[in-house]
């Protein structure tokens, strides 16, 4: 177990499956945390692309990052 940890932790077998949306002028991301992490950084730049920067103990401030794709969603409008 503690191996696993620290392979999920260092090298990340950590996998966020990011959506980030772009609806007109708001952005919504969302991701898989991961149970060692205790914060997240979530960088937004160029208008389509995202980064999530992990803060493990291991790492620190140093974690991979994973990248994502903005994408625009259409918003559902309910007739009610």
């Amino acid at each position: 177990l503690v191996l696993s940890s620290a392979i999920t932790e260092n090298r990340s077998l950590w996998n966020p499956n990011i959506t980030a949306c772009k609806i007109e002028a708001e952005v919504e991301v969302n991701f898989t945390t991961s149970s060692l992490g205790t914060k997240y950084t979530i960088l937004l730049y160029e208008c389509e692309k995202c980064d999530i920067i992990p803060y493990f103990a291991k790492c620190e401030y140093d974690c991979r990052r994973h990248k994502g794709t903005l994408t625009t969603c259409v918003q559902n409008h309910s007739n009610g």
